[in-house]
């Protein structure tokens, strides 16, 4: 699982799917390490912060079309895109270290930043 949340507080899974032999690769596609990441309440997990993930999608997309920044390489046939919605806009992120749960606030003043 692959959780991004981007400035409208959207939060989705994306994964990028080897048909082949079924590995996730999207970590690697969207270069998540260079990428800060929050604690989402609605997911109970840390989510990576975008700008857009519609825009992803759409390189994503390109990606295995063969378009656009792809078009040299040509179609990934043997891919395909997975995004599943976790919340449309109502979700919490929140600064604090997920991996202490003192820190994650339980009530609901809305999303922080």
């Amino acid at each position: 699982m692959t959780l991004f949340i981007d400035k409208t507080n959207r939060v989705a899974d994306l994964r990028i799917v080897d048909e082949d032999n079924g590995v996730d690769w999207s970590i690697d596609f969207f270069d998540v390490g260079a990428l800060e990441h929050r604690y989402v309440e609605t997911a109970l997990d840390d989510a990576y912060v975008v700008d857009d993930i519609d825009y992803l999608i759409d390189q994503a997309n390109d990606m295995i079309q063969g378009l656009g920044d792809f078009l040299e390489n040509g179609p990934s046939e043997n891919n395909r895109l997975e995004v599943e919605d976790i919340d449309n806009g109502d979700a919490r992120i929140d600064p604090a270290d997920a991996s202490d749960p003192s820190n994650v606030p339980t009530d609901d003043t809305g999303p922080t930043r």
